[in-house]
């Protein structure tokens, strides 16, 4: 980012960092309400969709759980991009530092999936009888799935890999050298790219974490948010940042020291106390306007 950056092999990267993908996913119940209203209309030949509309809600006693499941796979997701950072492909990467607390988060998040399946998996047969009674001759058993297949649609995984080496191509066998040294540097080039992206995308996640800050601190009364996962991402994007530095950038180790100090009241002392706040939010225009700074700089340098 800076002019101090310089070239960091994969080498380096490889003993800072892993990559990790993430998945999850969900039982789109809505999907299957459309889908048997669109079924029971076109064998009924009615055209309005009003005429039919307690058929929609195929999962009533059960879609507030399926609703909450859609929402903590949105949040887990969410949780991914906050301790990753881009990396060609599914994968994101994942500084070593941060690789305790990204692995805490993703069993939280599992750990309260299965509590909401195990909430639908007691519900779910009285959903169905209770269905037969609302419905009446509207009910259609074959409509519903499985148990087993509305619990498999649901998950949460996160899977470590390291990252490429060139010296990972040394020990293939019968494949030409002239192909080998092809592979060796497009895994290079896509090493440098990727960690290159990564701080860009860690510097703009800093400019947008510390604008937040500002807006916060200059606010008055009841508008003030100073919610403890502010802090954490925050926290948590410090690492990444100090992690990613393998350069040894000064503006980032510099930038990185000043943004800790906004960490050094807890939430609670922010809503107490005027002259803190007052403090920090001296300290984050300060940043803010370092950082513009900083931006402006390498747009220029991007320019010219």
């Amino acid at each position: 980012m800076s002019q101090h950056q310089k070239a960091v092999t994969s080498e380096a990267m490889r003993k800072s960092a892993v990559l990790v993908t993430f998945n999850g996913g969900y039982y789109n119940w809505k999907r299957r309400d459309k889908k048997a209203e669109i079924e029971y209309l076109k064998s009924k030949g009615v055209e309005t969709r009003g005429a039919i509309e307690s058929k929609k809600n195929l999962f009533a006693g059960c879609d507030g759980l399926l609703a909450q499941i859609k929402a903590l796979i949105t949040e887990a997701r969410a949780f991914h991009y906050d301790h990753t950072m881009p990396y060609p492909g599914a994968a994101g990467i994942c500084m070593n530092r941060i690789v305790p607390v990204y692995t805490k988060g993703i069993v939280q998040n599992q750990n309260k999936l299965e509590t909401l399946l195990e909430s639908l998996t007691a519900e779910w047969d009285t959903m169905i009888h209770n269905a037969q009674t609302t419905l009446g001759p509207l009910f259609n058993a074959a409509e519903y799935p499985a148990l087993s297949a509305v619990r498999e649609a649901c998950y949460v995984t996160a899977k470590f890999s390291p990252i490429p080496m060139p010296s990972d191509y040394d020990e293939l066998t019968q494949v030409e050298e002239s192909l080998k040294d092809k592979l060796r540097t497009e895994v290079a080039d896509e090493t440098s790219e990727a960690f290159n992206k990564a701080i860009m995308v860690g510097w703009d996640r800093l400019r947008a974490a510390i604008a937040n800050a500002r807006e916060n601190l200059h606010k008055t009364g009841e508008k003030q948010r100073f919610r403890t996962e502010w802090f954490d991402n925050l926290t948590s994007l410090l690492g990444i940042l100090e992690g990613l530095n393998l350069s040894n950038d000064p503006a980032l180790t510099e930038i990185g020291e000043e943004c800790a100090a906004l960490l050094k009241y807890s939430p609670e002392e922010l809503k107490q106390s005027l002259y803190k706040r007052d403090e920090l939010a001296d300290t984050a225009d300060a940043i803010h306007s370092k950082l513009d700074g900083i931006f402006a700089s390498f747009g220029n340098k991007e320019a010219n």
